[in-house]
């Protein structure tokens, strides 16, 4: 696991305005009914002159087949006060997003909170998600093993 510091900065910087300052990385393992959700380092970095946060928590999603490399700039505010609930933070925004066609920004999300049938649509939603991840990265093991044995 690693983390381009120089390009988490500059993405948390752009994203919220702020000059940002690298305090810690953490490895973060989120699950989700037993199957990883996501598995990384998750960045800290101190705010100066922003708003409404002193700290913000910042990862990359490696690019893939079709789909460039992904930043996420979470702020740390009292309902997202850890690495972990940053990251369960975007998984709730993007279902919201995907469910109600609003912009996470739009709403305070706190990833413990959230009425049943909401939290019964973001289940499905992840699992659905995690399966089509599962199946692509047995693609690529099996397409991997299959080149090994050509050589």
């Amino acid at each position: 696991m690693k983390n381009d510091i120089a390009a988490l900065t500059r993405a948390v910087e752009k994203m919220h305005g702020a000059p940002a300052q690298f305090v810690a990385s953490v490895p973060v393992h989120e699950q989700f009914d037993g199957v990883t959700a996501w598995n990384g380092l998750v960045s800290q970095f101190q705010l100066t002159g922003h708003p409404t946060a002193h700290y913000c928590y910042a990862w990359s999603v490696p690019a893939t087949k079709g789909a460039p490399e992904r930043y996420y700039a979470v702020l740390h505010t009292p309902q997202i006060d850890s690495p972990i609930k940053a990251v369960r933070a975007t998984f709730v925004a993007e279902h919201r997003k995907r469910i109600k066609g609003t912009s996470p920004e739009t709403k305070k999300v706190d990833p413990d909170a959230g009425d049943k049938e909401s939290n019964d649509r973001l289940a499905k939603s992840i699992k659905e998600r995690l399966s089509e991840s599962a199946r692509r990265a047995a693609q690529a093991k099996w397409r991997k093993s299959e080149s090994s044995k050509g050589s």
